[in-house]
């Protein structure tokens, strides 16, 4: 595998990551919304 191959492949995974960490942002801020629970 080529060095420029590698890049993109991580860059894609931390793009993956970085979505996945923004939808459980936003799923966090819905539940805490949402007034069943009270902590």
């Amino acid at each position: 595998m080529s060095r420029e191959v590698a890049e993109q492949e991580e860059r894609i995974r931390r793009g993956d990551d970085l979505r996945l960490q923004m939808a459980l942002e936003e799923s966090k801020k819905a539940t805490t919304k949402a007034p069943k629970k009270k902590s």
